[in-house]
């Protein structure tokens, strides 16, 4: 079985009662598999995923939430929390940690990595697909910026096309980031310590796990980034639709 769901701490969406689970599936052998991804990353791809069909909060707010919480809409982002909810019904020999960013960066890639640990006697190359398979998702800014336009309800696609097309015209295919540097840093500051954390429970534990943390590029656009140029290019998108609506 997989799922993001199994990393649910609680809250919206409740959490998994491993215990119960362990008992349903009494008599097999058990590896459970945490695919761990850099939290910077996993928490605009929460945002995202959560703009899809609704509003999450405003990035101060979602942060300060997640920071205080440790957890993001109801997922663990302090993983530390999932390692010691696992372990309530999980012995350590049954849990393998895998770095995601390490995996992605491996030979083999993602898959290659998770079937290596789930059958470490079998190599064929053959079995592992294409390392350049993503599932793309919308860049963070643009759905951003169509959000503040629509003034903070669930913008319309018309309204999110125009926020991207002119985002690549603005920042072409610069990196970016949802959090200002300042909020950036925060964050930062606490991966190092909930990292850590999970660094010293697993070992404790009789084994060694270190999470990356993604170097942040030096030419990343950040939120305080987008400029008044950048709002006239969305509205210029906008006023070519009106434009053909009109004629």
């Amino acid at each position: 079985m997989s799922s993001e769901e199994f990393s649910r701490a609680g809250g919206r969406g409740g959490k998994v009662d491993f215990i119960a689970l362990r008992k349903i599936f009494s008599g097999y052998q058990f590896q459970v598999l945490c695919v761990l991804r850099p939290q910077a990353e996993f928490l605009q791809s929460v945002y995202l995923e959560l703009s899809r069909h609704s509003l999450p909060n405003r990035p101060p707010d979602y942060l300060k939430s997640c920071l205080e919480s440790g957890q993001v809409d109801g997922l663990w982002c302090d993983y530390g929390g999932l390692y010691r909810q696992l372990r309530e019904a999980f012995e350590p020999s049954e849990i393998f940690l895998i770095d995601y960013a390490s995996a992605r960066r491996s030979k083999d890639g993602l898959v290659g990595t998770i079937w290596r640990a789930i059958s470490p006697e079998i190599s064929d190359p053959t079995i592992v697909p294409d390392r350049n398979w993503a599932n793309a998702s919308p860049r963070v800014l643009p759905i951003w910026a169509s959000q503040v336009v629509a003034g903070w309800t669930v913008p319309p696609a018309h309204l999110k096309d125009a926020a991207a097309e002119a985002f690549d015209l603005h920042f072409e295919s610069r990196p970016q980031c949802l959090f200002t540097r300042q909020e950036h840093t925060a964050l930062t500051a606490q991966l190092h310590l909930w990292n850590q954390g999970l660094h010293d429970l697993v070992y404790m534990d009789g084994a060694e796990f270190v999470l990356s943390i993604a170097a942040h590029d030096p030419a990343t656009i950040h939120r305080e980034d987008i400029d008044q140029e950048y709002w006239i290019r969305i509205a210029r998108r906008l006023s070519f639709a009106c434009s053909a609506d009109a004629a």
